[in-house]
């Protein structure tokens, strides 16, 4: 599955870079781009957390509250989890915006995704 990671500060990492795995572990997470079967891509944003899990047969980035990380920490196996951080709403939908133009056009959403 291909993602692609947005930092407050502008930079980004992609799945054509690092794994979960071995990707630099950063309290300033803005947006991730991923592959979506259904939605050609999704956005995820505005999360305390985010956690790369497997439920639902394939592995890919999840959004998380405070419940649902420990939720995910107690679970066994592996973990990967990253932190968001709310930056000025400017800068963010900069960013947002950014990311969004570099997966193409979309056209249906997800229920729970973030529009324009």
């Amino acid at each position: 599955m291909k993602w692609k990671i947005y930092y407050s500060d502008g930079s980004t990492i992609g799945s054509e870079n690092v794994t979960p795995w071995s990707l630099e572990k950063r309290s300033d997470v803005q947006v991730i781009v991923q592959e979506s079967d259904e939605h050609n891509w999704v956005t995820r944003s505005g999360s305390d957390y985010y956690v790369w899990d497997s439920r639902g047969g394939n592995p890919k980035w999840f959004r998380a509250d405070i419940f649902g990380l420990y939720d995910y920490l107690l679970k066994p196996g592996f973990k990967c989890v990253l932190f968001g951080i709310e930056i000025e709403s400017k800068t963010f939908r900069e960013i947002f915006n950014k990311a969004r133009s570099e997966f193409g056009v979309k056209e249906a959403y997800e229920k729970a995704e973030r529009h324009p």
